[in-house]
């Protein structure tokens, strides 16, 4: 559909295909399209399998829920700041689902809203939203703001300039997030075996 413009208008005789093609042409709509094909491409790779393993081994058995917690939000900001953080919650979710329905006692009747089984999903939630701050393709309204900047106020914004404020930002709200997360859901009340 959004390319329907690009053949109408010059069929129809609004303006030329040169004229039209030159509106398509925005650095930030290639910025999104390239954070669209990473996400593609650590789907088709099995990345994010490896990822939800990797957290598990870092947190090891005696970690406890809260650590768990901490180590999916970290991994969700981490992956945020590189694709869009939608796309990094629907990648990072099966995973803490699968987590969840493996360490939960097995006279337990399905997951329940507090304890980890609330706050891994909330954690993640949040933590991408976090995570897309760190960076332009974090988040596709990052992008578009800095169009905007540009087109409005002529301030031109690089990469590494929003990164500089953008990853300290995240690196704080993180563990922040994470240590609030556990207290409102009580994490550590509730029995989960990471083990298993």
């Amino acid at each position: 559909t959004a390319l329907l413009p690009f053949l109408v208008l010059p069929l129809a005789g609004v303006a030329s295909a040169e004229e039209t093609a030159g509106d398509y042409y925005s650095p930030i709509l290639f910025l999104l399209l390239g954070g669209a094909f990473i996400a593609l491409a650590i789907e088709r790779t099995g990345l994010h399998r490896r990822l939800s393993l990797a957290i598990l081994r870092m947190v090891g058995s005696g970690g406890g829920p809260g650590r768990l917690l901490f180590a999916f939000m970290i991994s969700a900001a981490l992956i945020s700041m590189f694709i869009s953080n939608t796309s990094t919650a629907l990648i990072m979710m099966p995973m803490a689902l699968a987590v969840l329905e493996a360490g939960s006692p097995s006279d337990d009747e399905g997951l329940h809203q507090d304890g980890i089984s609330g706050a891994l999903p909330m954690g993640i939630a949040f933590a991408a939203s976090i995570g897309g701050l760190g960076t332009i393709v974090g988040s596709p309204t990052n992008a578009i703001s800095l169009g905007l900047l540009e087109n409005i106020a002529g301030v031109r914004i690089s990469f590494v300039q929003w990164s500089l404020y953008g990853v300290p930002l995240v690196l704080l709200s993180i563990p922040l997030a994470a240590w609030i997360i556990a207290r409102v859901q009580k994490v550590g009340a509730h029995p989960f075996d990471i083990a298993s």
